[in-house]
């Protein structure tokens, strides 16, 4: 059984290494995940970090990493106009150790043999395959993007990563037309790999922190944070530069 198809391609290059800052949705608070409802930026470069602060708020502080990014912004900014240069998005399965046991586009494996999907084969439904991917024996989403900021392009790729099923997945097809005013539809992420596509590989994109809020047939509220990419249109000419 299928559950989903990101792709049916192989998935192009990610982009470049040279990033000069991230995009998080969240923090890590005494090793457990907070998220925010505004977009946090981390870098290694002090001059990346004083410029996202002037633009979009908050000021750079040093943060406890393992990496070379040690400076982080909580900004105020919940939506950045940006260039979306590359999007690409696989189902992994961790190991221990941070690395991947293997991975599949929800059909085939990442693989010489291009195996089954290991998950379709072990769970009947995705609310089964979430269950597994929360409990380490099922892959669960990875979305990665590169970009470049609409009001700051001479700053360098950015990137932004999120394991967010609703990113992958694309929002339900039946709320498709019953969007709040002010809010945005989101198809899988294929879809937005097929649109980029379409532009020659850039486009002016937005990426987002939208708010959930709803209360459940059984009385349950339930309220959380999720990540949106919404391609806007193409790309200026001016913002066709080697990456």
């Amino acid at each position: 059984m299928v559950l989903h198809a990101i792709f049916d391609e192989a998935p192009r290059s990610f982009g470049a290494d040279d990033y000069t800052f991230r995009a998080r949705l969240g923090s890590l608070v005494n090793g457990r995940p907070m998220a925010h409802d505004s977009w946090r930026f981390t870098s290694g470069d002090p001059e990346v970090a004083d410029s996202l602060a002037a633009e979009f708020g908050g000021s750079p502080s040093e943060w406890e990493t393992k990496t070379e990014e040690k400076l982080e912004v909580l900004s105020d900014a919940k939506v950045l106009d940006i260039i979306l240069e590359s999007v690409r998005s696989e189902y992994v399965l961790w190991g221990r150790s941070d690395q991947p046991i293997r991975s599949c586009n929800g059909r085939k494996q990442s693989d010489d043999k291009g195996s089954p999907c290991a998950c379709a084969e072990q769970v009947g439904n995705l609310a089964d395959w979430k269950a597994a991917a929360r409990n380490g024996t099922a892959c669960q989403p990875v979305v990665k993007a590169s970009f470049r900021l609409a009001a700051l392009p001479d700053l360098g790729l950015g990137k932004f990563q999120s394991s967010s099923w609703s990113l992958a997945m694309g929002d339900p097809k039946w709320t498709a037309d019953k969007m709040e005013e002010g809010r945005t539809w989101q198809p899988p992420i294929s879809d937005i790999e097929a649109a980029l596509a379409d532009f020659d590989g850039r486009a002016t994109a937005t990426l987002a922190i939208v708010g959930v809020d709803f209360t459940t047939k059984g009385g349950k509220h339930v309220s959380y944070t999720k990540p949106q990419i919404a391609i806007t249109g193409a790309a200026p000419e001016a913002a066709l530069v080697d990456a």
